[in-house]
């Protein structure tokens, strides 16, 4: 499974909140993009206060590709947990 939160990502999907990562076991924060099957998160880079880091021109949040293993938990009950027809995502219009 491939979930992300940046809608130029063919993982997009806009309900993600309460979905939890996990990267070699640990829970992961700032994820951007989580890919069980690729073993990758794409996630903020963050600064010396735990907050994520801005670029130089203080344009955008800089972010870092980090490989291991990749678990996506879905809580019971989350509109992604719903069973759908195959190749279909729970909750995302098809038509977008």
């Amino acid at each position: 499974m491939r979930l992300s939160v940046d809608k130029s990502d063919p993982g997009y999907h806009p309900l993600t909140f309460g979905v939890k990562v996990y990267l070699c076991g640990v829970p992961a924060k700032f994820v951007v993009t989580a890919d069980e099957e690729k073993g990758m998160c794409v996630m903020h880079v963050l600064n010396e206060h735990g907050q994520p880091q801005l670029n130089r021109e203080r344009t955008e949040v800089l972010t870092e590709t980090v490989y291991g293993s990749v678990r996506i938990e879905i809580p019971e009950g989350h509109p992604l947990a719903c069973p759908t027809p195959q190749g279909e995502v729970a909750g995302r219009d098809s038509d977008n």
